[in-house]
Formats: structure tokens, sequence, C-alpha cells
């Protein structure tokens, strides 16, 4: 399996839990075009007084460029082989997000495309590597994802399209992410909530061809007019299972033995635009698998530690 064509649907699937991030009274939502299992949104504590209700009512026309920076470190472990920690470059990807339509009702419809990828030209860093990561984010330039919210945030349509550059096995696992993305963004309540409010969001994801559960837990530390500054705690396990995915060699098979992810961060919104102002997430995800090729079973454990930040950048920042 090649670990470098798995390394942007990570950093895409972080990207879009903590620009989405909950608010919820013991809601259960489901999407219209969607047979993903639900997510459930529960309140934990509705925060001090004044209490208001939370609404997203970006305006129709809005651009916004945000820009992502991604660094991860994996360390492997094949049987009893220690590999040496492996450090990736940091890579770049821009989303230029519009919104093309606001309903009378308040949902909203956007449209987002990926303008711009890069991977830093860092010393030390395997060329190959570099150049095979740099090749693979090229391609994805000119994906977009159009969706349809509500002014709630409850996702009601997302559809993404490729451009013909993806290889095959990188648009199977794009793909994957698409049919995934209503289960990162969770509704905002009908009821008011403030400062100190927290509240979970249980999800269940399909991601790599495993099944994840999901929960993260948001806390409003400050609310400045329509700006909301929230800590997110995440963490995800995944039950003993077999992974269909389609970067095995053929005629391989891998199964899951156990995962592990824990991560926290900080995100700051205005409910007037639909992108995070500036956002970071710090992620350590543990995992055992086994993997047979050829009747030998290697049992494979692996860590891997990525860092994220985002934030909003002008038009020719984006470039």
């Amino acid at each position: 399996m090649n670990l470098f064509r798995i390394v942007p649907i990570l950093a895409l699937s972080a990207f879009v839990c903590v620009s989405h991030p909950a608010h919820g009274v013991d809601d259960e939502v489901e999407s219209r075009e969607s047979e993903q299992p639900k997510t459930i949104v529960t309140l934990i504590d509705a925060g001090a007084e004044p209490r208001v209700p939370l609404r997203f009512r970006p305006p129709a026309g809005q651009v916004t460029h945000t820009e992502m920076l991604t660094r991860m470190t994996m360390t492997q472990q094949i049987g009893d082989m220690q590999a040496p920690s492996m450090a990736m470059p940091e890579m770049r990807i821009v989303m230029t997000t519009t919104v093309d339509d606001v309903s009378d009702d308040g949902s909203i419809t956007t449209t987002a495309e990926f303008t711009d990828t890069s991977v830093d030209d860092e010393p030390g860093v395997n060329p190959m590597m570099r150049q095979e990561m740099q090749n693979m984010l090229r391609s994805m330039r000119g994906t977009t994802v159009q969706s349809t919210v509500t002014d709630r945030g409850i996702v009601l349509a997302a559809e993404m399209d490729l451009p013909d550059t993806v290889d095959p096995a990188m648009r199977l696992q794009m793909e994957g992410l698409a049919s995934s993305l209503e289960q990162f963004a969770s509704p905002v309540p009908d009821e008011a909530v403030g400062i100190g409010a927290k509240w979970t969001v249980r999800s269940t994801l399909t991601d790599h061809g495993m099944t994840i559960e999901q929960t993260a837990t948001f806390t409003l530390r400050s609310k400045n007019g329509d700006e909301l500054e929230l800590d997110v705690e995440m963490e995800q396990t995944a039950p003993q299972q077999n992974v269909d995915n389609p970067g095995l060699p053929p005629g391989a098979t891998m199964e899951l033995i156990r995962l592990s992810t824990e991560g926290k961060g900080r995100t700051r919104l205005n409910l007037a635009q639909v992108m995070p102002i500036q956002a970071n997430v710090d992620m350590i995800s543990d995992s055992e698998m086994n993997f047979v090729m050829n009747d030998v079973t290697q049992r494979m454990k692996q860590r891997m530690e990525m860092s994220m930040r985002f934030s909003a950048v002008e038009a020719d920042e984006s470039q």
C-alpha cells in the first residue's frame, strides 16, 4: 500500500472536521442523498448567559481562500523490524470556496476548488519521496466539491468532481472522502448557547476501506459578534475488520487489528462565512494491521503524528 497516497486524504479529512465544528442538542441528522449512519450531537452544557442561537448566514457570491499546511511524521514496525521514523515534507493545499446560492429557507450551496498545491523543499527529505508527493498533490488541482447545507450546518448534499489527472487509486479514495463529508459536519441547535457551552458529536466514518467511530468534543471559548472560538478534542477508534483498500497490491489483503487516534486543537469561525478564519489541530494515530501477500502474513504497527494549520488568505496569497 502506498502510504504517500493516504497522507493528503487524512489531512483533508481533518480539515473538513475542524472547518465545520458541531453544535447541537440531542440531534440526529440524515443527509438526503446518503445511506451513511447518522451523526448524533449531544449537548453537555448550554453555557453561561446570555445565550443566543447560532446560524450560518454567508452572502451569496462570497469567495474565500483557505490555506492548509500539514506536517506528518510516521513510524512503522513490520514484524520484528523497526523502521526509522520518517518525516514528511510540509504539504500545502489552497481551497477557494464560493457561496453559489442562499435560499429563502437559509440553505447554503457552495463550491470549493483545490486551486493550488505544493510540497516544501526541505533539506534532508528524500527527493524521490518529495517528487511523488508533489506529483500526487498536483494531480488534485481542479478538484471541486459542491455541497448544500442548511443554516444550521446540516449537509443536504455533497458531490465531488475530480479532474482526469487524478490517478485511479487516488480517485477511489477521494470519492470515498466525498461520501463521508456529511459525517464531518453537524447541525447548529435550535436552542441558544453561551460561553462555556460544550457538546459531543458521535459519527461513523468510512475512510480508506475502514469503518471508524469518531467522537469530537467542542467547547465554546468566546463569542464576539459573529466570531466564535472553539476548543476541539477528537478521538477515533475502529473494531477489528478487513480493509478494502484500492491501494493494495493485487492479491494482497489487509486486516485492521486496532486503531486509536487522539487529537486536539482550536478553531476560529465567523458565522457570516462558510470557511474558518483560523484553525489548528494536532493528532496522534496508532494502528496495528495484518498484511497478507503470497500466503505470508506480516504484522504491521504504525504511528502517525500530524500537525495541521489552516488560515484564511487573500487572493494573491493563494497562488
